[in-house]
C-alpha cells in the first residue's frame, strides 16, 4: 500500500475524526512545499512575501478536499474507495482561474520591459501543489516540487550567463540624481529596448547603474544609447 492510499485511508478512520488528521497532513505538506518555492523568490531578490506562497497553497489543500469529499460524508460514504458520482474539478477549474487574478497582480510593466512573470508563475504552480496535496497525492507533490526547484534553480543560472554575454552599460551619476528613472524615460524616447536596469554599486557620493541589453543587440545601438546618456547632463556611461 503507498503513501497516497494510506493517507485517503484517513478520512474514514478514526470514526470520522480522521478528516481532521488528513486536512492537518495535506495542508502542512502544501505550506511546506509552496514554502520552499517561495525561499527560491525571495533568494532571487524579489520583492514578495512568502506568506503569500504558504497561504495560496494551503488554502487550495483545503478547497481541493473540500471538494472531493464534502458531499460523501455528507451522504454518509467517506470511503475512499467508492467511485465519485458527481464533478470533483469545479473548484478546482475555479481556483487555477482564480490564479489569473492574483497573477496579474503581480506583473508589473516598467517602460518597455515587463516584469512579476516569474513570480505570476510560480503563483500559479503552489496553487497545483496545494490542489495534489489536498487531494491525497502527497509523494506526486514532493517530486513535482523537487522538479520544480531544479528547474528555476538552473535557468536561473542560465540567465546569468547569458547576462554575462548580454551587451551592457554602467551609467554613474551623483546620490541624489535619479538616475534609474532617467535611464528609463530615455530608453522610451528613443524606443530602445533594455533588458534589465539595476542598481550596481553605491558609494558614499555616487550611485552607478548596470543597464543590460538583450542578447544579440547591435554595438552600433549600445553605441548610440550610451552617447545619449552622457549627453544628459550630472550623468556619466561607459
Amino acid at each position: 500500500m503507498t503513501l497516497d492510499q494510506r493517507v485517503l485511508q484517513l478520512v474514514s478512520a478514526f470514526d470520522g475524526y480522521g478528516m481532521l488528521l488528513f486536512v492537518l497532513i495535506t495542508s502542512l505538506t502544501a505550506a511546506v512545499l509552496s514554502f520552499a518555492v517561495g525561499v527560491e523568490r525571495v533568494l532571487r531578490g524579489k520583492n514578495i512575501s512568502m506568506t503569500t506562497y504558504v497561504l495560496l497553497s494551503i488554502g487550495c489543500s483545503l478547497l481541493m478536499t473540500v471538494s472531493i469529499w464534502a458531499i460523501q460524508l455528507a451522504e454518509g460514504i467517506g470511503d475512499a474507495g467508492n467511485a465519485l458520482t458527481y464533478d470533483t474539478s469545479r473548484i478546482a477549474a475555479g481556483v487555477i482561474t482564480g490564479m489569473g487574478f492574483l497573477g496579474a497582480g503581480a506583473i508589473i510593466k516598467e517602460r518597455l520591459s515587463v516584469k512579476g512573470l516569474s513570480t505570476a508563475a510560480t503563483f500559479w504552480i503552489c496553487s497545483a501543489i496545494g490542489l495534489a496535496c489536498g487531494s491525497g497525492f502527497l509523494i506526486e507533490s514532493v517530486v513535482f516540487t523537487v522538479v520544480v526547484l531544479i528547474v528555476m534553480t538552473l535557468i536561473g543560472g542560465f540567465n546569468r550567463i547569458l547576462d554575462h554575454r548580454a551587451p551592457c552599460l554602467k551609467a554613474t551619476a551623483d546620490n541624489a540624481y535619479p538616475l534609474i528613472p532617467t535611464i528609463n524615460q530615455l530608453a522610451t524616447q528613443h524606443s530602445m529596448l533594455l533588458k534589465s536596469v539595476r542598481i550596481d554599486k553605491v558609494t558614499d557620493s555616487e550611485t552607478t547603474a548596470l543597464i543590460v541589453f538583450p542578447i544579440g543587440c547591435h554595438k552600433e545601438t549600445v553605441d548610440y544609447f550610451r552617447n545619449q546618456l552622457n549627453h544628459v547632463d550630472g550623468m556619466t556611461a561607459e
